[in-house]
């Protein structure tokens, strides 16, 4: 499902050339033909939309004055159309676009404030010529946007954006630092310059001139005078609001299933549908050979007690790798996420049963899952040390092979432990090049110095919380969950066809979780504690203190291995040095620390692999 447009304030387009550019950008990703069941075209604009694998035309719309092409899906829609049938607005056909028209014709822009869903939206009217796009509250559809040659363009797809004819494939230098350091690119920026992603809970004005305006029309509250602070009421109210969440994203499909990993938040979701299901559900799992990474045997255990059918695919190196390419290639931007690889695997593993997935994202960001929240915990008791036993302690590690997982995280406390709490933040956010390494790899002139700014803006945003925490957790639902976590879905889904809900995404849980007080949430070194007990009875026994795996691959291996010889061939010095951005010297030193087994480097070569593929896959040149 996709949808596109083009609004031309220059007045230098015919009606045709607009429509021309809009097959342009139609023609990216889609099957089927551009024709009047899916394009809607006025003199200076051309929207159009498309559902690839459902084949209707739903979600695109012409009610009086307004033109509405819609992508996503919207929960509450069937109240939505029965307040409006009251209010005397008559419907024609089953569209969601119709439900958006006549929602904003009653409301205005204060309809996005009502819509419960995932979505991206765009309304023009033809009285004031005036456009309106919208995304949703947490950002799990996309929304793209140009302003550029006296013509604005939007999609929720970057590559049909760059096939419209007026967008240069020219890489945005400070989304390339930011990539390289995160290992993704968080809003507004995207990786093409000049092209940037609306924000969550934002929507954008273009008037007749040209003139462009964004206004936030929800954002999250962790303010310490909102927090509940009775933790009893905060169980009850939560069991609540997520069986509420699932049974409205189930709605009334026949068709469901779960992604179940075997983790706390799986576990959950699992254990709800199966609660809402007349009949066991479908559950999908992926394993693998080394013990490692796998969780299949916690899959199992809640299978056998939630009485699912589950499906499991056990990984084998040469099959995992073997979509890579098609993977990498289908990214609308680099995500140098490993997971993305067992993702499109269970993905397409639970294709060929269900139509619809509900999986546990949003979780570990809301609730504080994430072993890298317990920095200051760990950083503390180093720091409690005599001076001669960190001095031993950190001699001891740092000459360790660093090929273990304890290993990695014991180096992370102890060259973090004497920065100030943000910077342990700033610093374990960063899963790609950390500052030293990465101003080793850039030639000077391509650094920004605040690329990463935003997210201490988002951090400071939240002063008013209640505790640090809660500052932690809202800079990661801006920064890691809309630019991480939610595209790697998105990328799964447009290879595989398979639609997703995520229940703990749901505005009313997201809101309640803002409210929760953090020592709900993290209680020494144990993590998600309201979540684990509010849903105790759905979890087995066994797992209740489980340590977190995640959905992690054996990727330093495969560099040594499966991938040692595209690697080479990736990041080869002749290569590197045509685009005269990155030093090849020190590519190959890190290449050489990983391949001896000195230093683990798999997260920086893995963005450089992923970004170099990427950029070959979609003919985009780095070179400056």
């Amino acid at each position: 499902m996709s949808i596109r447009g083009l609004l031309d304030f220059s007045k230098d387009l015919s009606t045709s050339e607009i429509q021309l550019a809009v097959q342009r950008m139609y023609s990216v990703g889609d099957d089927c033909q551009v024709d009047d069941t899916n394009l809607l075209l006025k003199e200076r604009i051309g929207f159009c939309s498309s559902d690839k694998f459902k084949s209707n035309n739903s979600f695109i719309a012409e009610v009086n004055n307004l033109l509405v092409a819609f992508q996503g899906v919207l929960f509450n829609e069937k109240l939505l159309r029965e307040k409006l049938s009251v209010g005397g607005y008559r419907f024609n056909e089953n569209s969601t676009a119709e439900v958006i028209a006549y929602g904003f014709l009653e409301h205005g822009v204060g309809l996005f404030n009502q819509l419960t869903g995932k979505f991206s939206a765009a309304i023009f009217d033809t009285r004031s010529n005036t456009l309106i796009i919208a995304r949703d509250r947490v950002g799990e559809e996309p929304l793209f946007y140009t302003h550029i040659h006296g013509l604005f363009l939007f999609s929720t797809s970057l590559k049909s954006l760059l096939a419209s004819g007026y967008v240069d494939k020219k890489i945005s230098v400070g989304a390339l630092n930011q990539y390289l350091q995160l290992t993704y690119i968080p809003a507004p920026l995207s990786i093409i310059e000049n092209v940037y992603k609306l924000l969550p809970g934002h929507y954008l004005t273009i008037d007749s001139e040209g003139a462009v305006s964004i206004t936030q029309y929800w954002n999250v509250s962790y303010a310490e005078d909102s927090l509940i602070p009775d933790y009893d009421a905060c169980k009850t109210q939560l069991r609540e609001v997520v069986f509420h969440s699932v049974e409205e994203m189930i709605g009334e499909s026949h068709s469901y299933g779960t992604f179940l990993s075997g983790g706390i938040d799986s576990t959950i979701i699992t254990g709800i549908t199966s609660q809402l299901s007349p009949s066991p559900i479908d559950t999908f799992t992926i394993g693998y050979r080394d013990r490692q990474y796998d969780e299949s045997d916690r899959a199992k255990i809640v299978s056998t007690f939630h009485n699912t059918n589950n499906h499991l695919l056990m990984l084998e190196s040469e099959e995992a790798l073997a979509p890579l390419d098609d993977i990498i290639s289908a990214m609308e931007e680099p995500l140098a996420d490993a997971s993305m690889i067992p993702t499109y695997a269970v993905f397409k593993l639970a294709k060929d049963y269900i139509g619809t997935a509900c999986t546990g994202d949003g979780g570990d960001e809301l609730f504080g899952g994430y072993s890298r929240y317990l920095i200051s915990y760990y950083a503390d008791r180093f720091n409690k040390q005599p001076r001669w036993s960190r001095r031993l302690i950190r001699g001891a590690i740092f000459r360790l092979p660093d090929t273990s997982l304890l290993t990695r995280k014991l180096r992370k406390v102890i060259t973090n432990a004497e920065k100030d709490i943000f910077e342990q933040r700033l610093s374990l956010m960063c899963l790609g090049f950390k500052d030293d390494d990465f101003h080793s790899l850039m030639n000077v002139q391509y650094i920004k110095d605040d690329h990463l700014s935003l997210i201490r803006e988002y951090y400071d945003e939240m002063s008013d919380a209640g505790s640090e925490l809660s500052q932690t957790l809202y800079m990661e639902l801006k920064v890691f969950l809309e630019g991480a976590m939610i595209p790697k879905i998105l990328n799964a889904n447009a290879l595989v066809g398979l639609q997703t809900r995520s229940p703990l995404l749901h505005t009313s849980v997201v809101e309640l979780a803002a409210r929760i007080p953090s020592q709900f949430k993290i209680r020494g070194r144990d993590t998600k504690v309201i979540l684990k007990e509010t849903f105790e009875d759905l979890i087995p026994k066994e797992l209740r203190t489980a340590s977190k795996k995640g959905f992690e691959v054996p990727l330093g291996s495969w560099f040594r291995r499966e991938l040692k010889s595209e690697l080479e061939t990736v990041l080869s010095p002749e290569r590197i040095l045509s685009q005269g951005i990155f030093n090849p010297e020190y590519i190959q030193e890190i290449m050489m620390q990983h391949q001896e087994e000195q230093t683990s480097r798999t997260n920086e070569l893995w963005a450089l692999y992923v970004l170099e593929k990427w950029l070959a896959s979609n003919e985009i040149s780095i070179e400056q």
